[in-house]
């Protein structure tokens, strides 16, 4: 019986991803018992990259929240800064600059999940553990997103699309 070469634990014969680590597995090729050579292969796993893959409809789903997430920060940032500004003038600059760096911050996390950058799923994963810790100010809310994300963003079909398979 074939074994999980990261974690050695015990293979089904047909199985993509490991059951134990969710490591990726190279199919079993069939070799004759008078041949010394494996059998040839056309699967190779470093073939699989973000560019030859199909993205994962959820990974989609994420990045147009976080592109949406982006234009309602900076929307909000400006009418905010725009009212502030009538008694503040300062402080309304300052809530408008505070919300265009948060406005581009969430359009590069966008950005990353629709391209499968590494750094996108580390940010995922901060972000869903942010989530989980908000649970503290009572953001139940928060806490079952951040667990749905963090649930999601560790399945190995998402994670080999960010090359962390």
């Amino acid at each position: 019986m074939a074994s999980c070469s990261k974690c050695g634990a015990p293979l089904d014969p047909n199985a993509q991803f490991c059951a134990s680590c969710g490591s990726q597995t190279t199919p079993q090729a069939a070799v004759s018992p008078y041949s010394s050579a494996p059998a040839p292969s056309s699967y190779s796993s470093t073939s699989v990259t973000p560019a030859t893959m199909q993205r994962p409809t959820g990974v989609t789903i994420l990045a147009v929240l976080a592109f949406l997430g982006g234009l309602i920060l900076l929307g909000f940032g400006v009418a905010a800064g725009s009212i502030l500004s009538l008694f503040l003038p300062g402080l309304g600059v300052g809530i408008e600059i505070l919300f265009l760096v948060f406005a581009l911050i969430q359009f590069a996390i966008g950005y990353g999940f629709w391209t499968g950058a590494r750094w996108a799923w580390w940010l995922g994963i901060i972000g869903a553990l942010l989530d989980i810790v908000s649970i503290v100010g009572a953001n139940v809310f928060g806490f079952v997103i951040g667990i749905v994300m963090l649930y999601y963003l560790t399945r190995p079909h998402v994670k080999m699309w960010f090359r962390k398979a």
